[in-house]
């Protein structure tokens, strides 16, 4: 199970040390992150018996990674030594068979024997059955199975301490450790004004619990940013059911919502109240960050490379408020009903307050581009001319403004252009476009390469 999160030692340290330190709603706090992992820290109560002593921690996380144990013992109590149990991985190896328990044996010859398992030895069954005593050689045994358990199966990890105390009597101690199962996702809705002069953001994060573990009254602490770890990525993806559940959310109030922190270099929101996170939690909603309103404009990109004849429909404001953490932004807009309509969704990455943002929220139905290449020659050995001709259609009737997006590789100039242009990046240069209502507007422009 260690192999499950693989995490370089001490990679979080600085982070961890300074949470640590933090005080505690209760007895465990949880911090975590959204792609797919948690730092857990919780009081655990143990009775010291004077001498050696052992003792189990019960009740962790299926998923948790052994490796990333630590344990702070009361003062005047040495740690000797610790071992980590997993459960199997799969359930039916769970149960431990005991002599005195009702198996089913499958043979290889397909025979089936029923009867009170006196001795499982190296994989040769011992059976009581109808009164004799009946062995079978391990090679001929299938399978198996307690069919009516009398105990639960093991479901979770566990931890054998042995500790040397000075003293007797209840003291508590400081269990740390990483699992995975446990992520979050801020989800964002956007109402935007009928002249898409205005954006306000409300935001609910949704928590999925599947660590193998119930956490109960538990400090909450939700890490935005991306920690180096070494494992496969498996970041949570909500589904259809949360803008229901936002639209029942967003009106309540939260006198114990999140504080945001900077921590070294992410930001960690504190819930300020205790939580219930169960196993097989799949879409826990709480209300996240307070609404705020951006200013926005509209932006249509033809992008006739990638895109054929669609043009793109964009929704642009700048982040003048706080950090925003990555997630889904559902953009909705008013009928002329004034009723609410989804106008396209966008993937927000994690964005410091000042960055500008693109939310591309599907192609313009009344605006249609194309892109024909005029000529193409060979001037030398290295070099070789294109002509391409850019042409936008408005269906709409007011004008638009278009910005044509191209994309030239290698050691490129543009030779002659009909409208102004500029280059963005090495690869990428844009020509911005007015297109008259129930017209059409094209650009020509000659590029040479080397």
């Amino acid at each position: 199970m260690g192999n499950r999160l693989g995490v370089y030692a001490g990679l979080l340290t600085a982070v961890l040390l300074g949470w640590a330190t933090a005080a505690l709603a209760g007895s465990v706090r949880v911090v975590v992150y959204s792609d797919g992992f948690a730092f857990v820290e919780e009081e655990r109560p143990v009775v010291l018996s004077k001498g050696r002593f052992e003792t189990v921690l019960r009740n962790l996380p299926a998923q948790m990674d052994s490796r990333s144990v630590q344990l702070h013992l009361p003062r005047g109590v040495d740690l000797l030594d610790f071992s980590v149990e997993t459960p199997p991985a799969d359930a039916n190896d769970a149960l431990e068979l005991v002599p005195g328990d009702s198996v089913v044996v499958l043979t290889r010859g397909e025979q089936v024997l029923q009867g009170r398992l006196v001795l499982l030895d190296g994989g040769n069954v011992v059976l009581q059955r109808q009164g004799s005593v009946v062995r079978v050689p391990a090679g001929a045994v299938v399978s198996i199975t307690n069919p009516h358990p009398k105990r639960e199966p093991c479901r979770h990890s566990a931890v054998h301490l042995r500790a040397q105390s000075s003293r007797a009597g209840k003291e508590t101690l400081t269990l740390r450790y990483l699992t995975s199962g446990l992520s979050w996702e801020a989800v964002y809705a956007a109402t935007v004004s009928d002249d898409h002069k205005k954006l306000q953001f409300e935001s609910t994060v949704f928590l999925a619990n599947h660590s193998g573990r119930d956490y109960h009254q538990a400090s909450l602490v939700l890490v935005a940013g991306k920690p180096r770890t070494v494992r496969k990525e498996t970041p949570f993806r909500p589904t259809g059911v949360e803008y229901e559940l936002l639209r029942v959310q967003r009106e309540i109030s939260t006198p114990e919502g999140f504080e945001e922190k900077p921590v070294y270099e992410y930001h960690q929101y504190t819930l300020g109240r205790a939580i219930d996170l169960p196993d097989g939690t799949d879409h826990l909603a709480i209300p996240f960050l307070p609404a705020v309103t951006f200013k926005s404009w509209d932006q249509y990109v033809y992008d006739g490379q990638y895109d054929k004849k669609k043009v793109r429909a964009t929704l642009v404001f700048r982040n003048t408020a706080r950090a925003l953490p990555g997630g889904v932004v559902r953009v909705f807009g008013t009928d002329d009903k004034g009723n609410l309509a989804l106008l396209g969704e966008s993937q927000l990455g994690h964005t410091p307050k000042g960055e500008k943002v693109n939310l591309f929220l599907g192609y313009a139905f009344d605006l249609v581009g194309n892109r024909v290449q005029v000529s193409s020659k060979r001037l030398s050995k290295t070099v070789r001319q294109e002509t391409w001709r850019i042409t936008v259609r408005n269906h709409k009737s007011e004008p638009v403004s278009v910005t044509v997006r191209e994309h030239a590789y290698g050691d490129w100039q543009i030779v002659r252009c009909s409208e102004s242009w500029k280059r963005v990046s090495a690869r990428t240069f844009e020509i911005p476009l007015v297109v008259p209502a129930s017209g059409e507007n094209s650009v020509t422009y000659t590029i040479e390469f080397r």
